[in-house]
């Protein structure tokens, strides 16, 4: 039961760096429904998203080799290039919106009041 389990998630890892290398080389067709962990993560793999990866690794002799595949796959994953993320909106001067969030601001605490009476 313990291999089927490992097996099972070196597939998911095997599948997530598929469809990352296919993002990054925006390819036309990326693979995320081959694992149920990139089917998972599709939201938040695709479009304007930024994506971190942490590699988590343990020094131990009896760990090698779980370590070993874990750099392997960190140092494929360090390779891939992302677009860089295009704003979805017309950013307002830091002024402006500086305004409009304290206007926001009145406009709660007046309604609070409101309330309160």
């Amino acid at each position: 039961k313990e291999l089927k389990e490992l097996q099972s998630i070196n597939k998911s890892i095997s599948v997530l760096g598929d469809v990352m290398e296919a993002i990054g080389r925006k390819a036309s067709y990326v693979p995320y429904h081959n694992s149920e962990l990139t089917r998972l993560l599709e939201d938040c793999l695709k479009g304007n998203s930024k994506t971190l990866m942490v590699a988590t690794i343990n020094p131990t002799a009896e760990n090698y080799h779980e370590t070993l595949c874990t750099l392997q796959f960190g140092t494929r994953a360090r390779r891939i290039r992302r677009w860089r993320a295009q704003a979805n909106i017309v950013s307002k001067s830091h002024e402006e919106e500086v305004a409009c969030l304290r206007n926001e601001i009145k406009r709660i605490e007046a309604m609070k009041v409101r309330a309160d009476e």
